[in-house]
């Protein structure tokens, strides 16, 4: 029944329905036109209204309602303007409070209600980027995205759209462009994502076998891809801004010196060292 709200407490059913309404976006993702036959099961109605240790539970099953699910583009395109209108305007409230950077805890009453619906206003119009899930949403999802885990007090929609996107070879571009931009923040777990996405783009047929030739095709490669990503942020640390360059020039740091099974680092230390003073502002 979805999060436990009162895991000691029973419902009880009588003649009007108890109703549990659910956002169906978040339980399963509809990626093609068609028609469909949704239903509902549920295993926890039992008879009584106190626990007992003899009572087993009743399976039901709910009526079934068919849907047909259209492609209009005219339809999602004007979703996403609206959409990311409304993103736009709710993020510059939130910048121009500076609730980006300072914790709530000193905020009085009011600031933290209107900090709470602004940073929801930010989330909602997100997640309907997010769910549209064409190249033109993904795109904007994209250039949206700056590297955070969190969009206000939320796990980033963003991201969620990226990891999820239909558009597998286009998310790979557009990614992989836009950690070089200035204030983006490039960590560990997008580099790891992006290289996989990118070996799994590249050599599908690899993962379709399994073997010691097969492993060792793909972790060659997959360092390969690997390296090139770390080169081209270690290029971009010197225009990168705050937390974007601060950041960026950790996870540098860290893959830079990795070897993995090689025996040598992945960025030759001679460049990894004038790599990172260019990063910090020194001549080489």
């Amino acid at each position: 029944m979805g999060a436990c709200g009162d895991c000691d407490g029973r419902w009880l059913l009588g003649r009007e329905p108890l109703r549990f309404p659910y956002a169906l976006n978040y339980r399963f993702t509809i990626t093609e036109p068609g028609h469909y036959k949704m239903a509902a099961r549920a295993g926890n109605i039992v008879l009584s209204d106190a626990p007992s240790n003899e009572e087993k539970a009743l399976e039901v099953a709910s009526n079934s309602i068919e849907i047909d699910i259209v492609r209009d583009e005219g339809w999602s395109s004007e979703q996403l303007r609206l959409a990311v209108g409304k993103f736009e305007v709710a993020q510059r409230s939130y910048l121009l409070e500076r609730w980006d950077e300072r914790s709530q805890f000193w905020d009085h009453p009011e600031e933290i209600v209107r900090r709470t619906e602004v940073g929801k206003e930010m989330n909602d119009a997100a997640q309907v980027i997010r769910f549209l899930d064409t190249e033109e949403s993904l795109g904007q999802a994209v250039r949206l995205y700056n590297g955070s885990a969190n969009l206000a007090t939320y796990e980033n929609p963003f991201w969620k759209a990226i990891l999820e996107t239909s558009h597998r070879k286009l998310v790979v571009k557009l990614l992989a462009d836009r950690m070089l931009k200035e204030d983006f923040i490039v960590s560990r777990d997008l580099v790891d994502v992006l290289t996989a996405m990118s070996i799994q783009q590249e050599q599908p047929e690899t993962f379709d076998h399994e073997g010691e030739s097969s492993r060792k095709q793909l972790s060659s490669r997959t360092r390969e891809i690997l390296k090139d990503y770390v080169l081209s942020l270690g290029k971009s640390l010197p225009s990168k801004e705050g937390k974007a360059r601060e950041v960026g020039i950790k996870t540098f740091e860290y893959y830079a010196g990795q070897s993995y099974c090689t025996g040598e680092p992945l960025i030759a230390e001679n460049l990894a060292k004038e790599i990172l003073k260019r990063a910090h502002g020194v001549d080489p």
